[in-house]
């Protein structure tokens, strides 16, 4: 991707997320912190496609509505990690239509879906791969926000 599409897109990028009353920080991972209002861009990804497709990611955390699961009262393993995936899955989806609202969505399409298919399949088979503590931990971070699902 060429230099000057690239700010163009970050920048359109920059003013969702101010929109959302969101800021960005650059740290070593991506993230969003809603508690914070903050959403992480790796540094080491700086002029690079693959910060956009996962600020995309991270936006779509962001307008992201709670997950249908969190109603049921016990939160077993495997609900825990149905929860984490539909999350992720949503978070891809919330991405492709805040790009296509952003009439970015042309130049950055084929990555867009290319990244998304990689980064689902690491992530379902390391979710079923990890320990009990882990799942647990990183579960913390999806718990409800109180924004019912869309129904």
């Amino acid at each position: 991707m060429e230099e000057k599409v690239y700010k163009r897109i970050l920048n359109k990028l920059n003013r969702y997320a101010k929109s959302l009353g969101i800021d960005t920080v650059y740290s070593d991972s991506y993230a969003y912190a809603p508690q914070e209002d903050l959403i992480l861009l790796n540094e080491k990804d700086k002029g690079a496609i693959i910060l956009i497709l996962y600020y995309l990611h991270e936006l779509g955390h962001a307008v992201q509505q709670d997950s249908y699961f969190h109603d049921l009262k016990y939160k077993t393993l495997n609900i825990k990690r149905s929860i984490i995936l539909e999350q992720e899955y949503t978070a891809w989806v919330n991405g492709t239509h805040i790009a296509r609202d952003l009439k970015i969505i042309n130049s950055i399409l084929n990555e867009y879906l290319t990244e998304w298919v990689s980064a689902w399949q690491e992530y379902t088979q390391w979710l079923y791969k990890t320990d009990t503590k882990t799942l647990n931990a990183i579960f913390k971070g999806y718990v409800s926000e109180g924004r019912p699902p869309l129904g």
